[in-house]
């Protein structure tokens, strides 16, 4: 089997096929490109063993998407299934090396959220972050119940924050059920240099 015969499919044409081949030959077909090759080998470990799961959504999405990516295909039917959501262009801090915090106040509404809900359940990878602070908006706990609402339980989402605000909000965070991660600023070695560097005083650090 050659990759050209693969890389020509339709994709419905590939659902309906890609159980016919053992998984080695599919590997074998894409030894010089390894991202494709992972790319079929995921589709058939998914689609292979019980065919196409048409119903549900973030998978079949998902598998959509890789497709769409290995083959290079210019026009999409895929939603992102990796999707970010700036909350925030204001910040607490006033970080030397950043100009967020010269931003005009603009922070993502409930009402602004309701336009992407539809997307959501699509989503395998979701970011909470921004140009500013995420934990700074007002509408924080209502965003996040929004998104836990609408997310696939299996998702997964992280937060990008510089931490000062994260006690006074971690609950909120928790309650959505898919925060699997904080990436937290830490631009400094000293609680000097932190407050010297991003100015949120000497206690932050």
């Amino acid at each position: 089997m050659h990759k050209n015969f693969l890389f020509e499919l339709e994709f419905e044409q590939l659902v309906r096929m890609i159980g016919k081949f053992e998984r080695s030959s599919i590997v074998e077909a894409f030894s010089g490109d390894p991202i494709a090759g992972q790319c079929f080998g995921i589709l058939w470990d998914h689609i292979a063993p019980n065919g196409f799961p048409e119903y549900d959504l973030l998978l079949s999405n998902y598998l959509r998407g890789l497709w769409e990516s290995a083959t290079f295909q210019t026009e999409l039917r895929s939603v992102p299934w990796s999707q970010v959501y700036p909350f925030s262009e204001v910040c607490n801090a006033s970080c030397s090396f950043c100009s967020a915090w010269l931003n005009k106040p603009r922070m993502l509404t409930t009402r602004e959220m309701e336009g992407f809900l539809p997307l959501l359940p699509y989503a395998a990878y979701l970011g909470i972050e921004g140009f500013g602070e995420p934990t700074v908006n007002p509408q924080l706990d209502e965003l996040l119940e929004m998104i836990g609402r609408h997310l696939d339980p299996r998702a997964r989402a992280y937060v990008i924050t510089n931490g000062l605000l994260l006690r006074r909000k971690l609950d909120l965070f928790v309650h959505t059920g898919h925060i699997r991660g904080f990436q937290i600023s830490l631009n400094a070695a000293s609680p000097e240099t932190h407050d010297k560097v991003m100015n949120l005083g000497r206690g932050a650090f």
